[in-house]
């Protein structure tokens, strides 16, 4: 299977339990928003190096990936939305997503000192901005994937953790249940813009439980390892079936998450 990942870790991490072969790329730490903003000459040196981050800030400066997932046409691209989670900024008429790797290259600062727009996470504006956004860049997706299968995975944040002896910060339920309200509207407008062609995977709630024992440690969107193997069964079902959904989803059955069992 030819998979497409444009996310978060929430995504690729479903690939640790996987047992079914997977020529994989993938493309994280970039909105929508910057992806869908025309190219400008880089604010900032363009980063060289071969690793990870690199090619993350490498491709939020050149908004390149809608041209690179086209061009692999890949069997499945599952797309999901926690790396919306950074700030973007406007400069020289092009939008750039803050995000950890640029801090980790001392690029923020002189990013922010010249942005003439910041648009925050959570705030209404940035709903605004990304159902533009989406608007113009899932139709292109979808006109030019047609043997492709589109898989929105609307993961959450938890506040719950798998270990008692382990818990979140103090503030993890607010922080939890803000960032779901925003992640809401923003997979509200991939379903729409999307429409019948969208597969929709969402694990059962009582899977939505951050794991201590995580690679990566315990996080809103680092979760035990039944949430993984369960979306991967659901990912395996959708790869051997029809390009467009017979049925629209594999997740519970009301489109709103109850926000209290999603947190806490």
């Amino acid at each position: 299977m030819r998979l497409v990942i444009w996310g978060s870790c929430a995504t690729r991490d479903v690939l640790e339990v996987g047992r079914q072969p997977v020529d994989l790329e993938y493309h994280a730490r970039t909105s929508w928003v910057s992806q869908a903003s025309s190219p400008q000459p880089p604010p900032v040196p363009t980063p060289a190096g071969a690793g990870f981050g690199e090619r993350m800030v490498r491709e939020d400066l050149t908004k390149e990936v809608v041209a690179d997932i086209v061009a692999s046409q890949p069997d499945v691209l599952v797309v999901d939305l926690i790396d919306e989670r950074f700030d973007v900024v406007q400069i020289q008429g092009s939008w750039y997503t803050m995000s950890d790797y640029y801090e980790r290259f001392g690029l923020v600062p002189p990013m922010r000192a010249v942005a003439t727009a910041t648009s925050a996470y959570r705030s209404p504006e940035r709903l605004r901005q990304f159902d533009a956004a989406v608007s113009l860049l899932a139709p292109e997706l979808a006109s030019a994937l047609p043997r492709t299968r589109v898989v929105l995975h609307q993961a959450w944040y938890t506040a719950r953790s798998a270990d008692p002896a382990v818990q979140f910060y103090a503030s993890a339920t607010k922080n939890a249940l803000s960032s779901n309200e925003a992640l809401s509207g923003w997979y509200a407008s991939l379903r729409s813009v999307f429409g019948r062609r969208l597969h929709v995977v969402e694990p059962p709630r009582q899977l939505l439980v951050g794991d201590p024992r995580h690679r990566w440690g315990l996080a809103h969107y680092h979760y035990v390892p039944e949430y993984y193997a369960w979306t991967m069964a659901a990912l395996s079902e959708i790869a051997d079936g029809p390009v467009i959904p017979r049925r629209t989803t594999f997740r519970p059955p009301s489109w709103a998450p109850d926000w209290a069992q999603v947190a806490a």
